[in-house]
């Protein structure tokens, strides 16, 4: 009876504790988290009972149930089975509950996964609206649906290939070499502050040999971690297109990071007319800012998404650096070079994605690495981590104190 008791008492005490996990989200899903079944489409979680293994899932029009093991996320927040009654040697023989089907390579293919934003068309920094829930009685409208987004994947796929492969067969005017060799190159470049690296030298003579000694449109990832000297790169080829009469854009995901920019190009190049251009613009300067740049008035425009307008058009457009790549969309990278596709383009990421990796891995874009920390500098170093107040507050606190600044 006391075994029973304290059996019972243990049962119970892990529904509680699982409860508990589940309403602080330390489990592997919430009540309510947004979910994507692979027949039903979206959906929420409801509710769910470890005893039992079920999984209640809310749609638009009804509800469905379905097993833990059928949902990812949904082992990872279950509680700790109780410990045995003191001095008990009973063992448990049921067999475990399956874990999902495993694919090839042994990946693990979930009937109901957790949904993840992972674009818009709004730009980088615009918050994403959560998508409406789906009918559970009509699976042929969540099939439409994915249809629909498939053939929009593969369009956009067959159109960035069709704008490579006449990128690859074009030509444009290499810069003048004796640009390249005046006195107001080589003072701009004197004015750089610091000793270049290795890597760094490398980099400039990599953008060099693309913009000067080809005819081919650059299109090159500059790959490095933050301090590294990426925006040193691309100023030195901003500069190099002012002085052969061609205008330049900086597209950044962020106001912040473009008001930066501008600070830092203006006090490097204070002689190149140049303009802001973000979402925060008043729309009267940024009327005038159009104006000037489609004039020719304006040299260098940097700026976030805003670049990518309709109204935004170059006099002429000869070089454009997309700074942080990763955190803008395929679609939108790609929106100037189909208007302009004998564009030189820059990339610069210490981050860049997968596809863009693959690009330069087949050749269909050139990378330069950016491997030397500049003298005086720490290599970056990374860290992940559960979330945590305490390791969060330690690391602010720690940059703080040495006069640091911290995004978080």
């Amino acid at each position: 009876k006391s075994s029973s008791s304290s059996a019972s008492s243990s049962s119970s005490s892990s529904r509680i504790n699982a409860r508990d996990l589940w309403n602080e989200g330390r489990g592997g899903l919430k009540k309510g988290a947004l979910m994507v079944h692979r027949k039903y489409g979206f959906c929420r979680i409801a509710m769910i009972a470890y005893d039992s293994n079920d999984v209640l899932l809310q749609f638009a029009d009804g509800r469905l149930l379905v097993k833990t093991h059928e949902v990812s996320g949904a082992e990872e927040g279950r509680p700790p089975p109780p410990a045995p009654a003191a001095r008990s040697e009973v063992r448990s023989e049921e067999p475990a509950p399956p874990t999902g089907g495993r694919g090839a390579g042994g990946r693990r293919h979930f009937l109901v996964t957790r949904y993840h934003q992972i674009g818009g068309g709004g730009g980088a920094t615009k918050e994403l609206k959560e998508p409406e829930l789906s009918s559970v009685r009509n699976a042929a409208r969540w099939d439409r649906r994915k249809n629909r987004v498939e053939n929009g994947t593969l369009r956009l796929a067959r159109d960035l290939l069709e704008v490579y492969s006449s990128r690859q067969k074009l030509e444009r005017e290499p810069c003048r070499l004796e640009v390249e060799e005046s006195r107001e190159m080589a003072e701009f470049q004197g004015r750089f502050a610091f000793k270049p690296t290795v890597d760094q030298i490398q980099c400039f003579l990599d953008v060099r040999a693309d913009m000067v000694d080809s005819k081919r449109p650059m299109d090159r990832l500059i790959c490095g971690d933050v301090g590294f000297g990426k925006t040193e790169v691309a100023m030195r080829a901003v500069y190099r297109a002012f002085l052969n009469g061609r205008q330049s854009a900086l597209m950044v995901p962020s106001t912040i990071l473009a008001q930066q920019h501008f600070e830092s190009f203006q006090k490097r190049m204070p002689e190149v007319p140049m303009a802001l251009l973000t979402g925060k613009t008043k729309a009267s300067e940024a009327r005038a800012t159009r104006q000037a740049l489609q004039s020719g008035e304006t040299r260098l425009l940097i700026g976030t998404h805003a670049l990518l307008s309709e109204g935004t058009k170059f006099h002429e457009l000869g070089l454009l650096v997309i700074d942080e790549e990763q955190r803008f969309g395929v679609a939108q990278k790609e929106r100037i070079k189909a208007r302009q596709t004998s564009l030189d383009v820059l990339t610069l990421s210490a981050t860049p994605i997968p596809r863009t990796l693959q690009m330069s891995f087949v050749g269909l874009r050139d990378i330069s690495l950016l491997r030397t920390a500049p003298e005086g500098r720490q290599k970056i170093r990374t860290v992940v981590d559960d979330i945590s107040v305490r390791v969060i507050s330690k690391a602010i606190t720690k940059e703080l104190d040495r006069g640091g600044q911290v995004l978080f």
